[in-house]
């Protein structure tokens, strides 16, 4: 005989309140500890959206154990946990902050309305849902710091930053790229002739059909004074070949205007061009600035040759 067995209704009434009580206070510490528990971790996390959706996605799929977790940041699915069926009842918790910035969605399902414990743990996500919208604030305003330390103020192009951050991940997993090295030639007559501070403008024009004409996930980027890159992912030089020569074509027709001159000027460029292939270039190079010192040295064959023209690297271009 078991000791409720023995107790009278008034005490078993007694014994029913403290065992509420004791649930009551567990589920209590439980959901404290998933508040503290997701919240270290995505201070902790690094700036990846896919590293933060997922500790999202574990976290909650853990304490809640519904259906299905589903984590959108920025309009792409960046963690999932579980699976979405036809029969899920679902519940969406928009992720935006109070001054109605979105970041993304959260989405929940449940297998059953019906279960207790888990329909009681709903306010509890909604109350940490201003902790997950504070971490996304602040990737967000990571990435916005990173772009401005990335991008060119005078022509809005990719500057070294950006292009060394990239292409060391290429080179990390081994993607094949193309990359083309140009710059203007005679552009020191015409800033003697005019001025920097006036052919400026010049550049802004030339990133600007840069852009028109090799869209993302090109890489358009200026390195300084009137040297400018281009990174074509995925493809080989000679497949970019006759796509840069066309640009060459268009800078070539185009009037560039200058800061108060009523005139239009006329310009050339020279251009060296090289490609990653890993099957040909692992091992025999030290990494990206060798890919970079080819197209540098096949535009450096273009200006010694002529200029106005645009040079596929070879291993006689080479320079000591």
């Amino acid at each position: 005989m078991n000791v409720e067995q023995t107790l009278g209704l008034e005490h078993k009434i007694e014994l029913f309140r403290l065992r509420g009580e004791k649930e009551a206070q567990f589920r209590t510490i439980e959901d404290l500890l998933f508040s503290i528990t997701l919240s270290r971790s995505l201070l902790s996390a690094e700036n990846k959206p896919e590293i933060i959706g997922e500790i999202i996605a574990k976290d909650i799929f853990t304490y809640l154990n519904p259906e299905y977790v589903f984590v959108d940041i920025f309009g792409d699915e960046m963690g999932a946990e579980g699976t979405k069926t036809k029969t899920s009842t679902y519940n969406i918790f928009e992720l935006v902050d109070n001054k109605g910035v979105e970041y993304g969605r959260l989405e929940i399902g449940l297998k059953s309305i019906d279960n207790v414990c888990v329909i009681r743990k709903i306010p509890i996500i909604k109350a940490t849902l201003p902790i997950i919208i504070n971490r996304l604030r602040l990737y967000k305003e990571y990435i916005d710091i990173q772009e401005l330390t990335t991008i060119d103020s005078k022509t809005q192009l990719s500057n070294y930053r950006r292009v060394k951050r990239v292409l060391e991940q290429f080179h990390e997993d081994k993607l094949p790229y193309s990359v083309v090295f140009f710059d203007i030639d005679d552009f020191k007559k015409i800033n003697s002739q005019f001025g920097e501070h006036r052919t400026d403008y010049i550049l802004v024009q030339i990133a600007k059909l840069m852009k028109n004409d090799f869209k993302q996930p090109n890489i358009r980027a200026r390195f300084g004074g009137d040297e400018f890159y281009v990174i074509f992912p995925n493809k080989d030089i000679d497949s970019v070949y006759a796509m840069f020569y066309q640009f060459m074509e268009k800078i070539r027709a185009h009037n560039f205007e200058i800061h108060n001159f009523d005139g239009v000027v006329n310009l050339k460029i020279s251009a060296g061009g090289t490609d990653y292939v890993l099957e040909r270039d692992d091992g025999k190079i030290n990494g990206w600035r060798d890919i970079l010192d080819r197209a540098n040295d096949a535009e450096f064959y273009s200006k010694i040759n002529g200029k106005n023209r645009f040079s596929v690297y070879e291993e006689s271009m080479k320079r000591d």
